[in-house]
């Protein structure tokens, strides 16, 4: 059995995930309805990315996660808490409206906005070329710049360059602690789903640890199923000491990180994400694949918001 050793160092957490509560208000995720396509706004393909950020880890080799190396992250994650785990109440939301929104897709309600410089998605391979990317303005507000990062690349009218702290006030976590599950649904429903799809379009889906196979499917076809409409998910990434973690993380340390995830590539089985921590590491890249499973591995136990 592989042991992950504890670091001798306090975890350093980019974002420190704590179950906020948060008051509902207008766009929130309680409220009804799901559906409508994206609403006109702004040139979105003015971020003109380079190659280089496309393709960044594309071409990286990547071992594949041992049984004993996934057994050992379970250990150490049945054994830890960074945060609150999901509550039935939670979990019966989040089913509920994974499908509705399944339903709004199947039925053709949720359209995709004209974007001229969209590349044709299809089941295997999709990329949101023109996704931002924000560092994060302290150590623990990734939840608030990921949410700054949709609202300037899903097409409608969320603005650009979304203010981080006008973003932690709303969601209620502008102190150090990070933001939890409920309040980055609240901030993406309220910034970008209700002003750029007419409803609530993001909801929580929760994984176990380590993912189900149905989990597993279930974010690569919610993942593919978003990036058509231009929208990318958000990942709750939990990594923990010398197992694995993101590109350019400290390995030594726990992490609790939001991340935005805009393509996937079943071909490579990859995925491709942008963080917001490059002013927290200076070994952060901005964009990069990155290889399917491990996501998946390093979202196990909380999950990510489609």
């Amino acid at each position: 059995m592989t042991r992950l050793m504890r670091s001798t160092l306090s975890a350093v957490l980019a974002c420190i995930v704590a179950g906020a509560t948060v008051a509902v208000g207008a766009g929130s995720a309680t409220a009804a309805g799901i559906g409508g396509g994206a609403a006109a706004g702004k040139n979105v393909c003015a971020n003109v990315l380079s190659q280089q950020q496309l393709d960044a880890g594309r071409n990286v080799t990547t071992t594949a996660l041992s049984a004993d190396v996934v057994a050992a992250v379970t250990k150490y994650k049945s054994t830890h808490e960074l945060f609150a785990r999901p509550t039935d109440a939670e979990l019966a939301e989040s089913k509920a409206h994974t499908a509705a929104k399944e339903q709004a897709f199947a039925n053709g309600e949720i359209k995709p906005a004209q974007v001229s410089c969209a590349r044709a998605s299809t089941q295997t391979v999709g990329q949101i070329t023109w996704m931002y990317q924000y560092g994060q303005v302290t150590n623990y507000f990734c939840g608030p710049a990921v949410v700054s990062m949709f609202s300037a690349t899903v097409p409608g009218s969320s603005p650009y360059n979304l203010d981080q702290w006008t973003v932690a006030n709303y969601m209620g976590t502008p102190a150090a602690g990070g933001t939890g599950a409920a309040a980055e649904v609240n901030g993406l429903n309220h910034y970008v789903g209700v002003p750029d799809f007419g409803s609530n379009f993001y909801g929580m889906v929760w994984m176990s640890d380590p993912p189900s196979a149905a989990q597993k499917t279930d974010f690569s076809n919610h993942l593919a199923t978003d990036v058509g409409v231009s929208s990318p998910v958000a990942g709750l990434a939990w990594e923990v000491p010398y197992g694995p973690h993101l590109t350019g993380h400290p390995v030594s340390q726990e992490i609790g990180h939001w991340i935005e995830i805009g393509g996937y590539n079943t071909g490579t089985s990859q995925v491709w994400y942008a963080d917001p921590a490059t002013t927290v590491w200076s070994t952060v890249p901005a964009y990069s694949w990155f290889d399917t499973n491990t996501m998946e591995i390093i979202l196990g136990g909380y999950g990510y918001i489609w």
